[in-house]
């Protein structure tokens, strides 16, 4: 499984975080009514996830620098966390 291509970005939709990939919602600030989380954690949140397309980029280009062992378990997690079969 691949992730929605694009760039990901925080937006506010009636008053609520999202993360949107154009007109596409990716994440939106759904939480406990009785855990009322700060403005600047569900920032924080959102900030994150919209940066995660971007920073799995990079970590599969930062991986080709690491030594082969722990190449092997970035890029298994890479492999993961695209929906990849596990190396094994």
């Amino acid at each position: 499984m691949k992730h929605t291509k694009g760039k990901w970005e925080v937006d506010e939709i009636r008053g609520c975080k999202v993360v949107v990939c154009g007109s596409m919602v990716i994440a939106a600030d759904l939480f406990d009514e009785n855990e009322e989380p700060s403005i600047e954690e569900l920032d924080a949140n959102a900030n994150l996830i919209a940066s995660a397309p971007e920073m799995l980029e990079m970590l599969k280009i930062c991986a080709l620098q690491l030594p082969d062992e722990t190449a092997e378990e970035v890029l298994q997690l890479i492999d993961e966390t695209e929906g990849n079969e596990k190396n094994k």
